[in-house]
């Protein structure tokens, strides 16, 4: 037998031996078998193919002509700004389903809401999903229910929000639009919770309130302009209170009977 014979034998031998005792014990695999298969990419890339992408675009448009009615519209400022039941029929249509994640209501010492957060998140069948934040003030405009308004505002608007963004339209829906324009979202970091002074702006409330609308919209305005969160930061007490004795001083001048 020659040497390239004997190294042949030996090596079919050695595979013999190893499915002997693959079939009497457990063979432990390499490190190298357990090291998971990665593929670097740094692109985004597309879900699906660009034409499957751009039907699913149309299928939605065209979805919207069919079932939106004048009703499901608010003209406001002269555009069209799709209201709550617009939203909800749309999820109705794509099978989305929306769910409460979080609730803030920030009270007076009477119990009364004054400020309500909520964040809903609106899922797709196929497990995408999208979480919307709601906000709505006392200082907005005057509300006949404002422990059960403020939050169904806010809740009407996070879910609207959750929708848009889940369709990849991220309109603006109506109930996010005051008579002045839009609802204001601040770019800056809201203060944390523990630099609100709470007790100024629960007294703040009991000294506007009084007066007439046309004084309480004045201070709202100002408000917005200034990007003055709500309840009002520490650190913006002293100009709000500078501005509140002066809308009450100017009320107080216009009522004075000479």
């Amino acid at each position: 037998m020659t040497t390239e014979e004997w190294k042949a034998a030996n090596a079919r031998a050695s595979v013999i031996e190893d499915v002997i005792d693959a079939e009497g014990e457990e063979i432990t695999p390499s490190v190298a078998a357990l090291a998971p298969i990665t593929k670097s990419d740094a692109l985004v890339r597309p879900a699906a193919s660009v034409n499957d992408v751009e039907d699913a675009f149309h299928d939605y448009q065209a979805l919207c002509a069919r079932l939106l009615d004048r009703d499901d519209v608010q003209n406001i400022g002269g555009r069209s700004f799709r209201k709550k039941s617009a939203w909800r029929k749309l999820a109705v249509a794509f099978g989305v389903s929306c769910e409460v994640r979080e609730r803030i209501y920030d009270r007076d010492d009477r119990n009364n809401i004054l400020r309500a957060e909520i964040v809903v998140r609106a899922t797709a069948p196929n497990g995408r999903y999208m979480d919307g934040l709601g906000i709505c003030d006392v200082s907005e405009r005057k509300f006949s229910k404002q422990n059960h308004d403020i939050p169904a505002t806010a809740m009407t608007r996070a879910t609207n929000r959750a929708c848009a963004d889940l369709f990849g339209m991220g309109e603006v829906s109506a109930e996010e639009i005051t008579d002045d324009g839009p609802v204001v979202r601040r770019m800056t970091p809201e203060p944390r919770r523990d630099d609100h002074d709470v007790a100024f702006t629960e007294s703040i409330v009991e000294r506007l309130q009084p007066l007439p609308e046309t004084y309480r919209e004045m201070f709202k305005e100002w408000r917005r302009q200034q990007g003055i969160g709500w309840p009002i930061a520490k650190a913006d007490v002293a100009r709000v209170r500078v501005k509140v004795s002066d809308i009450v001083a100017e009320a107080a001048k216009d009522e004075a009977p000479f």
